[in-house]
């Protein structure tokens, strides 16, 4: 499942550390083993309120990929949810603050969460999918499995040896930060950043992501400093696709 970068990145520790005010904890009154599971807890009455437009420009997501982070954490989520908050909302609130980088006031009201509540239920959310990402990122750790995924590339695009597309993504920090005024996150395209270096499959699958860097960090040093490079993670007979640059783990060719 291909989701939209906001996603990973609002689930990064790194990041997270970055707030200004503290996050107030979010816990349910009563012990997770006590609280049951409520019959209707897991109905999907918010998401079937939206049509397909509304939740694009609310959360970026496309409904079966906000469907399968639904199924994905919601059981998870209502074990230890407020028994006046759903699963479901607490999901999709944090969902619309990855997306947006605020929390829509509607939504505040259709799922019942207070606004002094809410940075607390997006840093649970945000703990339960981080803890998942291992399962979610992965690129294929065999010679065997690099040269399947290699062959379904070549199938799509007649490139061979090819395992997936490189890039890095610049997400815009807050002006009223103090840490991100500092020059170090301004970016060559003119404003401050944090940057995130990422490969995935042709079909967007994620393979790789890597922590946040500052914004003027240039592309081929997050490259030599990734986890992908340094543990020599791909066979040297693949290669990695870059807007200017082809990769892999032993040499780099300019386009």
């Amino acid at each position: 499942m291909a989701f939209a970068l906001p996603v990973w990145l609002a689930v990064q520790e790194e990041f997270l550390g970055y707030e200004d005010e503290p996050v107030k904890p979010y816990a349910s009154p009563v012990h997770p083993a006590v609280l049951p599971i409520q019959p209707d807890a897991l109905s999907r009455t918010l998401l079937d309120e939206l049509d397909d437009q509304s939740l694009f420009e609310s959360f970026h997501l496309t409904r079966p990929c906000i469907s399968f982070l639904l199924d994905l954490l919601e059981r998870q989520i209502d074990r230890v949810r407020q028994p006046e908050h759903t699963a479901e909302g607490m999901i999709l609130l944090a969902l619309n603050f990855y997306a947006m980088g605020t929390v829509s006031a509607d939504l505040l009201v259709k799922t019942g969460v207070r606004s002094l509540d809410s940075s607390g239920v997006i840093a649970l959310v945000s703990k339960h999918l981080s803890d998942m990402a291992d399962q979610l990122i992965a690129l294929p750790e065999t010679r065997k499995d690099q040269g399947d995924l290699a062959a379904v590339n070549k199938r799509s695009c007649g490139i061979p040896r090819v395992l997936g597309v490189l890039g890095t993504a610049h997400f815009r920090t807050q002006d009223h930060s103090e840490v991100f005024r500092s020059p170090l996150f301004l970016n060559t395209h003119g404003y401050t950043s944090v940057v995130c270096q990422v490969v995935c499959d042709l079909a967007g699958y994620l393979l790789n992501v890597e922590r946040c860097q500052i914004g003027s960090k240039p592309n081929h040093e997050l490259w030599m400093s990734s986890s992908i490079k340094l543990k020599d993670s791909i066979a040297p007979e693949f290669w990695l696709v870059g807007k200017t640059l082809v990769l892999h783990t032993r040499r780099t060719h300019r386009h």
